[in-house]
């Protein structure tokens, strides 16, 4: 018998590593995916800490790190076609050159095309043409000075930031949405080119588009942005996501 492609996946198989205390990425995917692309789930595993300090926060950073290559190993089985890593956080830490690092660490030990979620925002605030840019996360402040000096790094000024203290990495998914916009309106304030609310296991997948369109103001989430880099990367349309993205080419 001639096997050819997956019965489901016969346009991609898309491999997603997330941190175990996850518990939004997984369905936001699922919403996002056209006809054709299954998505993959590996679990990374650490503990639901509890978060307190930015020295908790910088804990559960390396606890993430260390486990990543083996979710990736164990989702590789699979056979996918192309490598999302769903840690915001992870993606941004220690800056460009950092994240370069990683990437091409992934795609030696995979052979794959890989989206991290900075270079994803990176690719879609190029598009847009964003220069200016403030930024929303549930994360605690020592992520502010990573997420800024990446950007900066890319050439983009970020005069405003905010990190919204989630005490413990499931407790990022009961942050609600009335909460979200109003940082989102207080964020953008000052006006900027775009906004960014970072962090997959935030609850923004339907906020964006409406908050886009309240602030008027290109709104890219974590989760949506990274399929969308995904998809372009694969050569797939992008249809099914929500605006800004929705069509945007790279």
């Amino acid at each position: 018998m001639i096997y050819g492609r997956d019965a489901r996946g016969y346009r991609a198989k898309i491999a997603v590593t997330a941190p175990s205390t996850n518990t939004i990425l997984q369905p936001d995917l699922d919403d996002l995916r056209p006809p054709g692309v299954t998505n993959h789930m590996a679990r990374i595993r650490v503990p639901d800490m509890a978060l307190t300090s930015d020295e908790d926060f910088r804990a559960l950073v390396a606890a993430l790190d260390d486990a990543n290559g083996r979710a990736v190993e164990d989702v590789m089985t699979a056979k996918p076609d192309h490598l999302l890593i769903g840690v915001s956080a992870l993606s941004f830490w220690g800056g460009v050159q950092a994240a370069k690092v990683r990437r091409q660490s992934l795609e030696k030990q995979t052979g794959l095309g890989v989206t991290l979620g900075a270079f994803a925002f990176d690719a879609a605030l190029t598009a847009l043409g964003a220069k200016r840019i403030a930024v929303l996360s549930p994360y605690f402040p020592i992520m502010d000075a990573e997420i800024k000096k990446y950007f900066e790094e890319t050439g983009r000024n970020v005069p405003t930031i905010r990190s919204l203290k989630a005490k413990s990495p499931t407790a990022i998914a009961k942050i609600q949405t009335d909460e979200v916009e109003s940082a989102a309106e207080a964020l953008t304030a000052v006006p900027v080119d775009a906004l960014l609310i970072v962090g997959t296991n935030l609850s923004v997948l339907e906020a964006g588009p409406r908050l886009s369109q309240s602030l008027n103001c290109p709104v890219l989430t974590a989760n949506a942005t990274a399929y969308w880099h995904a998809l372009t990367r694969l050569g797939l349309e992008t249809f099914t996501l929500p605006p800004p993205l929705n069509g945007l080419g790279t």
